[in-house]
């Protein structure tokens, strides 16, 4: 039983997209041990997942459980975790997990709800609209094969004001193993492939919105503390810096914040910025997390690209769902690693000639649509060279474990 005031709510939304059927589980029992957001979709994995189960199979399950205190004035309290079987996961499909900012976890909390289990297949595709008690599953067509963006878009024009959308793009859609999960322009849960599990369900977007309140025991209490620890974060941290390139200021540049309860604002959000190789396009987003990087003057993928170019290609990939650390600290070093050993063989027609910016994007582009040997690379870098039969000692170093590259810990729970 909860206690008095508590900020959980003690139920889950279940939702069968094979049948049809939505229901509330009453997961009050698990408050005292598992508390919200990853040790609450530990336990409901426990509970629902059976052995011998695929990732992208029918039967697996995801979950959408944002932390115990998100939808408060709890400061930096806005990070929703999604868990599951993982076909980014390797050699194995084991149990993983991601997260993600933005406002979407906030919405699902004021819907009543702490948390979301997703299950089944649809047979077309689909999208999942929740409206406080109101759940229904609606057709994807008109959504299907657009980008994250256009996506978002579409559904804003069609659903009520202060819905939050959470989406797949291409690469979901195409089963692409690191596709992402994602909402506004760049919060996304990137690791784990949970975007294919998505794509394999047909279902392109959850869109939620709320409209009650997340009870807290002292309101007027927890205001004065949370101002407190803001005031000691931005005395300590101070406020985040908008540009990721000092020397590049023509894209008006501004700190916008992009998670819900967050007080630091470290989200550099540029508008209107001109493509570098689609130099008839412009591009808006954020700029946080580790796409940074694909900008960065110091270059750490050693490319040296442009602002520009960087801006283009981080956007690209949020927009077609792709995860950047499986670029960025995977993929690009693996084929400079090779290159310079002499090693490098040919991806089909790809173009390898990564200090030139269009080729990166022709690579992206190629495994977001799974086309020519973008199919093999979309599978992820640890199964492809394993077909490849070269470079395996690279992978050994670039990805530590959980066939995830970078400091990413892939245990679940």
């Amino acid at each position: 039983m909860l206690k008095a005031h508590s900020p959980l709510f003690g139920r889950t939304l279940y939702v069968n997209l094979s049948t049809g059927e939505s229901r509330s589980l009453d997961t009050a029992a698990y408050a005292a041990d598992c508390l919200g957001g990853r040790g609450l979709a530990a336990r409901l994995a426990w509970d629902l997942l059976s052995p011998g189960i695929g990732a992208l199979d029918e039967a697996n399950h995801l979950f959408f459980t944002p932390g115990a205190l998100v939808g408060t004035p709890a400061p930096s309290a806005g990070r929703t975790t999604i868990c599951g079987l993982s076909p980014q996961a390797y050699p194995h499909e084991w149990y993983t997990r991601s997260s993600l900012g933005g406002h979407w976890g906030a919405a699902l909390r004021y819907a009543g709800y702490d948390g979301l289990v997703v299950t089944g297949r649809a047979a077309e595709p689909v999208y999942l609209h929740i409206e406080d008690e109101r759940v229904t599953v609606r057709s994807a067509d008109h959504l299907w094969g657009l980008g994250l963006v256009e996506t978002q878009r579409r559904l804003a024009e069609e659903l009520p004001e202060g819905t939050r959308v959470l989406a797949i793009g291409p690469a979901g859609e195409n089963r692409c193993r690191y596709a992402i999960v994602a909402t506004g322009t760049e919060s996304a849960a990137g690791q784990g492939g949970f975007g294919a599990v998505m794509g394999a369900k047909n279902l392109k977007a959850i869109a939620v919105r709320g409209t009650g309140a997340v009870p807290v025991a002292h309101p007027r209490e927890a205001l004065r503390r949370s101002r407190e620890v803001v005031a000691g974060i931005i005395d300590i941290y101070g406020r985040g810096g908008a540009s990721a390139d000092p020397t590049d200021d023509h894209s008006g540049s501004r700190r916008a914040p992009c998670t819900h309860g967050c007080p630091r604002s470290c989200g550099g959000f540029y508008a209107d910025v001109p493509g570098a190789v689609h130099t008839e396009r412009t591009y808006t987003g954020h700029l946080h997390c580790c796409s940074p990087i694909f900008t960065s003057p110091n270059g750490w993928l050693g490319t040296g690209y442009t602002f520009r170019a960087g801006f283009e290609i981080a956007q690209v990939c949020n927009d077609l769902g792709i995860n950047h650390w499986e670029i960025v600290f995977g993929l690009v070093p693996w084929i400079l690693r090779l290159q310079a050993r002499g090693e490098m063989p040919p991806l089909g027609d790809l173009p390898l000639d990564l200090q030139d910016p269009a080729c990166l994007l022709t690579i992206i582009e190629a495994i977001a649509y799974r086309r020519g040997a973008g199919d093999l690379l979309a599978e992820g870098l640890p199964r492809a060279v394993r077909t490849l039969g070269v470079g395996e000692d690279v992978v050994g170093e670039l990805y530590p474990g959980y066939g995830q590259a970078s400091h990413w810990d892939g245990h679940g729970a």
